[in-house]
């Protein structure tokens, strides 16, 4: 009998861990179907955003996380929110500040999700400071709920 809330499920190829647990393989082929909406097709991501904005986002982040002493993993998550924007995108993201509004609310949603209430604060300030408004905070809104 399983107990509520098990997860894993049993079949003709369980195996018994150290603990006593069920677990049952999962071929690779699986994982790699269900992993496959993750993915990013470059082509998908070069008709969303070019190599030269790419860029210029990726320098940007890399220097706002830097200066606010984030870690790398947040930054890594705002670039892939921001990657898989661009991959999903209709229409190509043009220079501009619809552009940099977009890098900015794939920091502040990183932020949101992996950092503290602090770094999120923090954040605000930094691009209240870098856009040169104190209300900034329609655009970048927009920008969040498009990338949502």
């Amino acid at each position: 009998v399983e107990a509520a809330g098990e997860l894993a499920m049993k079949s003709p190829d369980v195996n018994q861990d150290s603990a006593g647990s069920p677990l049952r393989e999962i071929p690779l082929s699986a994982l790699h179907k269900r992993s496959g909406p993750l993915g990013i097709v470059h082509q998908r991501l070069e008709k969303g955003l070019d190599s030269a904005r790419r860029l210029d986002a990726l320098e940007w982040l890399v220097q706002a996380f830097d200066a606010l002493g984030l870690p790398d993993a947040q930054l890594f998550t705002a670039f892939g929110l921001l990657d898989r924007y661009a991959a999903a995108s209709t229409v190509a993201i043009s220079a501009g500040p619809g552009a940099f509004a977009l890098v900015l609310a794939a920091m502040l949603i990183a932020l949101k999700v992996a950092g503290t209430k602090k770094d999120v604060e923090r954040a605000k300030r930094l691009v209240v400071e870098v856009v040169g408004s104190s209300r900034p905070w329609a655009t970048v809104r927009k920008a969040e709920t498009q990338i949502l």
